[in-house]
């Protein structure tokens, strides 16, 4: 244990004042679960609907400073979760939410069997905040570190990368089939009077974790997916969200939000800055998490 905390202070860099052009440094955990993590450097941005065609819940547009830290290179896997619920012996209640013509709760649907084919290497599905925060445990307890869920400055923060665009790749939403798993062609497999961008991705529902092409701090799937969990309460937009990087703690604690859209959501959805929430028990089949390291 006291080896993973020397290597991760050998590791840490010196933080850039800017990502074009930077190569992120990596850190790889081997123990419990094999993770690799990217060091985000700290620095400001200016957090929410930056096109001003969002929603009302992305704004103010506020300048947010961010300290740098370390945030998991893909999300959770199946295989990943298979070894926490193993190990600690987790008892999940079965059942999970659905689309299917409107949000359905399918009690027989589990995050090892969400009601399609995954294999280890998918992004794990149907786990709530609450399951998400109890994976965050185990592994801080089995490494000596701390993981928690990112907040939503920090998802944002790492999410753009440095960009002020739609997209980490820009602001062609035609492009997207290329870069993340949304709503497509492919969709129609499983939902055939779906809305869907005229392109093909490969994928009907998830797509295995580093599908598609890493974003400029060496992350995946940050968009797409599956939406993942953030640590804050929700709140109805920005205007008393903190500044100084740090989790809203306020508002609506009885939700918490989740980014990034899904493998079911059209171009619009899978905006940076587009956000989504949920009760923390809540579970469905397009909802995953990744986490960060806060300390080390």
């Amino acid at each position: 244990m006291m080896n993973v905390l020397v290597v991760v202070l050998a590791l840490r860099p010196l933080e850039p004042t800017a990502f074009p052009g930077a190569s992120p440094m990596a850190y790889t955990v081997s123990s419990p679960v094999s993770m690799t993590l990217r060091w985000v450097p700290g620095g400001e941005f200016r957090m929410g609907d930056l096109a001003g065609t969002g929603q009302k819940d992305e704004q103010p547009v506020r300048t947010v400073a961010v300290s740098g830290f370390w945030m998991m290179e893909t999300e959770v896997t199946v295989g990943m979760f298979q070894r926490f619920v193993d190990e600690v012996g987790y008892d999940m209640p079965e059942g999970c939410g659905y689309f299917a013509d409107g949000w359905k709760l399918d009690s027989e649907l589990t995050w090892a069997s969400p009601g399609f084919s995954q294999s280890s290497g998918h992004p794990v599905t149907c786990v709530s905040w609450q399951d998400a925060m109890a994976f965050g445990h185990w592994l801080s307890r089995e490494t000596g570190l701390e993981f928690a869920l990112p907040n939503e400055a920090q998802w944002e923060y790492a999410a753009r990368a440095g960009s002020r665009s739609l997209y980490a790749h820009g602001n062609a939403p035609d492009l997207l089939c290329q870069q993340a798993n949304g709503a497509d062609r492919r969709a129609l497999e499983d939902y055939p009077n779906f809305d869907v961008n005229d392109c093909d991705d490969g994928y009907a529902r998830t797509a295995p974790v580093t599908s598609y092409p890493a974003n400029g701090c060496g992350l995946y799937d940050m968009t797409g997916n599956v939406w993942e969990w953030v640590a804050d309460c929700w709140p109805a937009d920005y205007a008393l969200a903190p500044r100084d990087g740090s989790a809203f703690t306020g508002g609506d604690c009885e939700r918490r939000g989740y980014r990034g859209g899904a493998y079911g959501d059209l171009p619009y959805y899978l905006r940076i800055s587009l956000r989504n929430r949920g009760y923390p028990d809540e579970r469905r089949d397009d909802v995953g998490f990744r986490l960060v390291l806060n300390r080390w």
